[in-house]
């Protein structure tokens, strides 16, 4: 069965969550994770993948132009693994 061969890791997931609340604690509690738990994962993703997701400005999370280009080809994936049921 060719759904039980994708792996998707959980971690894009909060990126996601984290890139649509604009907040980790937001997206915390949707997750019904800890901040901490959130904060660890997306800096985790940034330790794989070599680049800074988000930066902090004035108060305010600002994802990265990396982080965008991440989503887009999170977001695709997921339509892609959606379409193959």
């Amino acid at each position: 069965m060719m759904s039980d061969a994708i792996h998707f890791d959980r971690r894009y997931g909060t990126l996601l969550t984290v890139w649509r609340c604009l907040s980790f604690t937001a997206a915390a509690e949707e997750l019904s994770l800890s901040q901490s738990a959130v904060s660890y994962q997306i800096h985790s993703l940034e330790e794989e993948l070599g680049t800074a997701l988000f930066t902090t400005e004035k108060h305010a999370l600002v994802p990265t132009r990396e982080c965008g280009l991440v989503v887009e080809y999170v977001r695709r994936i997921n339509g892609l693994c959606d379409r193959m049921g």
